[in-house]
């Protein structure tokens, strides 16, 4: 009897085990990969694009390069951040990533810089 319960206890150390290794490696490559960054990116712009307000429209404003591109993500309400790449460089600064990725069928650029432990999108450009 003292047998089963020392081998349900190690069953249940190997579970346990094997659920922090996986959260391990879950976490290493959600942050250390740089999918944390893709994520905020994603859910920046498409917040911003997804209902036209005041509040979207400033935003978009603030976030333009210039006046094409902000005509063009007013005008792409709806959008979502398609094909997303890796980061194509730090800009010389580790603390900024630079992304291509498509909105309604544009190539656009979006600089992401990181605040205070967050990931903020700092410019988009449509090329």
């Amino acid at each position: 009897m003292n047998h089963t319960k020392i081998s349900k206890y190690k069953k249940l150390k190997i579970v346990i085990g094997v659920l922090c290794l996986v959260i391990a490696t879950y976490l290493f490559l959600f942050f250390y990969m740089g999918y944390n960054v893709k994520h905020d990116l994603r859910y920046q712009v498409n917040l911003n694009l997804s209902v036209q307000t005041d509040k979207s429209s400033k935003k978009l404003k603030q976030l333009s390069v210039n006046n094409r591109t902000y005509n063009f993500l007013t005008k792409s309400v709806g959008s979502k951040v398609r094909d997303l790449s890796d980061p194509q460089g730090n800009l010389g600064d580790p603390n900024a990533e630079y992304f291509v990725c498509s909105i309604d069928r544009e190539k656009t650029g979006v600089i992401m810089t990181k605040r205070n432990g967050h990931w903020r999108v700092a410019s988009i450009q449509v090329y």
